[in-house]
Formats: C-alpha cells, structure tokens, sequence
C-alpha cells in the first residue's frame, strides 16, 4: 500500500479525479484552494534530483550543495507520493533512529531560513509522519 493512500485512510481525505466532498472541505489544509468541488493546491512543490533542487510552482527555492541523503530521502517521498499533506517517515533504522534521523533532517533543511519563498517541513508530533508547509515573507 503506498504511503498516500495510508495518509488516505488516516486522515479521511478522498481525492477522486480533484474532487472532494464539501466535508472534506473543511478538513483540507490552508494551502489547498477548493473551487467548485475541485481540490487544487496553491503551491505546486516539485524535487528534481538530478540537479539536486527544489521549486515551487516552478521558482527554485532551495538547492542542495552538498550530499544529504536523509533529505533527499524525504524529497522523493515526497516527490514520488505526488506532495500529498503528509507523508510516513521514510527514513531507514529502527523506530529510535526514525524519530531521531527526522528530527535533525527537519532541523537541517529549516535551520537557515532565507526571506521570500520558503517550503518548511514538520514533524507530526509522533515522529510517524511528516508534513510540509509554505512560508511567504
């Protein structure tokens, strides 16, 4: 079962062809505009790894220079679950290291917050999963 569709059920929200219920509706993150029944998201994150960047919407907002594999880990998660809320920690290791591994990738990847476009990652609370947000300043 892949890692949307586990968020699915957790979180109860169904996505058929973009639609939603207006229920769902309620439920759905700010960073979700719903028109007409159609979900869509504002911000559309997208992880190249070859040139080891991230864009949103199509603005480059963070390059990685150097090798993080803990990271890109979390990236193509991501990037392969098609930016969903949330994803499972994909992080390797027994539950320990997870939490801990997650833990210092978020610290990392927000430690040094420039102004303007930002896409930010946090943790759940749990350790189990991970959501991502954008910053606008």
């Amino acid at each position: 079962m892949s890692t949307g569709l586990r968020m699915q059920e957790q979180t109860g929200l169904e996505q058929r062809n973009g639609h939603v219920s207006p229920q769902e509706t309620l439920t759905a993150a700010p960073d979700v505009v719903v028109r007409e029944g159609r979900k869509r998201r504002k911000w559309e994150p997208s992880w190249n790894p070859l040139r080891r960047e991230l864009s949103l919407n199509g603005t480059v907002v963070k390059r990685l220079r150097r090798c993080a594999p803990m990271l890109e880990m979390i990236l193509v998660a991501f990037q392969e679950e098609g930016w969903p809320d949330a994803v499972y920690n994909p992080l390797p290791g027994d539950e320990d290291q997870q939490r801990e591994r997650l833990h210092n990738a978020v610290q990392a990847w927000n430690r040094r917050p420039r102004s303007g476009l930002r896409l930010l990652f946090e943790r759940d609370g749990t350790g189990e999963s991970l959501l991502w947000t954008v910053a606008e300043e």
